[in-house]
């Protein structure tokens, strides 16, 4: 389901666990927990961009059994590679803007049920319906659980899926 309001106590929590699991110590960004919950959930809020014809800007999806938090899925609108720098949200090309999957997690507790599969089903059907042509998203090549999970999805890793953090930044200096 959408994320509203009632689920921000528990989605924070989960959030800045999953933040520390994910990016190693002393590496980018930077940002702190405070100002990076606050942006993703800003970001994923249901307001829509003025005129955008998708309907939407962010997605927050989560799983609940019970009123238990088990697991949230980011996905925003991105602009696909390739398109023109002055496509605006209004564009007529539904074809310049694609989903991207900014994370996806599980709470501990709940890994191995299914609510990553489920999550990633929603993240691909509201792609869908908002009409966008693919789904993108990237991956740590050191994040073996990860690996596993999208392997299991039946995806295989690209250059263009996968990163390995020390392509991105230098992390001995």
């Amino acid at each position: 389901r959408l994320a509203n309001d009632s689920v921000w106590p528990q989605w924070e929590a989960l959030f800045r666990e999953y933040r520390i699991s994910q990016i190693p110590g002393g590496s980018p960004p930077f940002t702190d927990d405070k100002t990076a919950t606050d942006a993703v959930w800003a970001l994923c809020a249901d307001a829509p961009p003025p005129s955008s014809k998708h309907g939407w800007r962010g997605r927050l999806l989560v799983a609940y059994s019970s009123s238990v938090l088990l697991g949230a899925a980011h996905v925003i609108l991105q602009q696909r590679p390739n398109t023109a720098t002055s496509v605006a949200w209004e564009a007529e090309n539904p074809h310049a803007w694609r989903g991207f999957l900014q994370d996806i997690f599980v709470a501990p507790g709940a890994s191995g049920k299914g609510i990553g599969r489920a999550l990633m089903s929603r993240v691909f059907a509201e792609c869908q319906e908002a009409g966008l042509p693919e789904v993108a998203w990237f991956c740590l090549s050191e994040n073996a659980s990860a690996m596993s999970f999208y392997g299991g999805l039946g995806f295989t890793p690209s250059a263009a899926t996968v990163w390995n953090y020390s392509e991105m930044y230098d992390t001995t200096s």
